[in-house]
């Protein structure tokens, strides 16, 4: 089962960032929805804490993260939580475009076989 998290993080004021978001909406919908866009900078100068756990530098960057499942018994009940693991990452929009239908064919359901 393939449950990859396709992120791009991305910035208001880019324009490779505006470039990719406008070849992102060029795409079928069942490959849009395999993408999530975050805010590189949500507020401030300050890149947000989801990008520095990613390695995430500049703009924008698509990673693709693993879920990481750890379920721990407590008083005979199973507790589980999910996090997520970057796996491999694309600096940018060139690069992101060129290899985007192998990263979903490759980490999605969304191309079929």
């Amino acid at each position: 089962m393939k449950n990859y998290r396709l992120t791009i993080f991305s910035q208001e004021n880019c324009n490779p960032c505006i470039k990719l978001k406008d070849h992102i909406g060029q795409l079928p919908e069942d490959w849009r929805l395999e993408l999530e866009i975050c805010a590189f900078k949500p507020s401030g100068n300050r890149p947000s804490s989801f990008a520095e756990a990613a390695g995430v530098t500049q703009t924008p960057t698509l990673v693709v993260f693993s879920p990481v499942i750890s379920c721990e018994l407590e008083d005979g009940e199973e507790f589980c939580s999910v996090s997520y693991t970057p796996v491999e990452s694309i600096v940018g929009a060139k690069e992101i475009i060129r290899q985007l239908p192998s990263l979903l064919d490759a980490y999605t359901y969304a191309i079929p076989e």
